[in-house]
């Protein structure tokens, strides 16, 4: 029994490392895209925030004008090919719901109830 105890404890441990360390690759690999998009908003937010402006006119020097985010060649095709897939789905879901709601069907229902 503390044989079995003591393994189960031991692979549940290796499993929660395993889940922490997927978490920390994944993290790791967004941190760049999330920095950027918050320096974005942070610069937003300064910029179009008039007391801000006003009591730091200083500040808007120092401020880039421009945030450029390179992509690789490989991500924007994933990406790409990732959203002609979701708007397959979508044109198939949609195109399920229009011809289960077809206005026809409908209109020869609410004449037979009437």
């Amino acid at each position: 029994m503390i044989t079995f105890s003591l393994s189960t404890a031991i692979i549940l441990f290796n499993v929660l490392i395993a889940l922490v360390s997927n978490a920390y690759e994944e993290t790791l690999k967004n941190a760049h895209t999330i920095w950027v998009i918050e320096l974005a908003e942070i610069i937003a937010e300064i910029e179009l925030n008039p007391l801000i402006s006003h009591y730091f006119p200083t500040l808007r020097a120092e401020v880039p004008w421009t945030i450029i985010y390179r992509a690789s060649t490989e991500d924007v095709e994933k990406w790409a090919t990732k959203h002609e897939e979701m708007k397959k789905k979508y044109q198939n879901i949609n195109d399920k719901w229009t011809t289960k709601f077809d206005k026809d069907k409908m209109n020869d229902e609410m004449v037979k109830i009437k």
